[in-house]
């Protein structure tokens, strides 16, 4: 699906969807419908990580974070309206010209919510590596967005778009684990 979503020319458009069958573009769709539960769900977590990390830490400047899970949710519901637009001018058979708005849309808004989570996970870096060991692996591990996307800037090519995306993808397991390892009993 990353090939999709960072998908810039009717040419890799073509060459990601056309050895898709009928059956395969509908399951692409149906990824697409069950990721606006996903974004929802990632953004809450994000949120709520940075909400709860402000309020231990006293870092005013954490609220940025806060937005930011709002503008990735923001940008990857249109994002996913940008991507099952173009399945649905793929199987319309419409001609490369037909593509242009909807792959600039797709541009910005598939950057706007890589970035953004990119930018977020860079925050929480200062707070973690003033903690133990633990933090400061969980600390390298979401720095590797933020490494990642410079690499894309300085080289934009599929690999290290990939990189990016998996990059943000650990950093989403490795922010988990550690909410998992440093959560507070409920009261009883």
């Amino acid at each position: 699906i990353l090939a999709f979503e960072f998908a810039t020319s009717y040419e890799e458009l073509k060459e990601t969807l056309d050895p898709l069958s009928p059956d395969q573009l509908d399951g692409l769709d149906m990824v697409n419908y069950i990721d606006f539960g996903y974004m929802i769900a990632y953004s809450l977590f994000l949120f709520c990580v940075f909400w709860v990390t402000r309020n231990m830490s006293g870092q005013r400047y954490l609220l940025i974070g806060m937005v930011l899970s709002g503008v990735a949710l923001f940008a990857d519901a249109f994002e996913n309206f940008q991507l099952l637009n173009i399945t649905s001018l793929y199987r319309a058979d419409t001609d490369a010209e037909s593509y242009n708005s909807v792959l600039s849309n797709l541009f910005i808004f598939t950057w706007l919510k890589w970035g953004a989570l990119a930018i977020a996970m860079e925050m929480l870096i200062p707070v973690l590596v003033r903690r133990g060991i633990f933090s400061k692996i969980i600390a390298g591990v979401l720095a590797l967005a933020p490494l990642m996307l410079i690499g894309v800037i300085i080289s934009p090519t599929r690999f290290m778009m990939d990189k990016f995306g998996l990059a943000v993808i650990f950093g989403f397991i490795a922010l988990s684990i550690y909410v998992i390892a440093y959560r507070k009993p409920i009261a009883q």
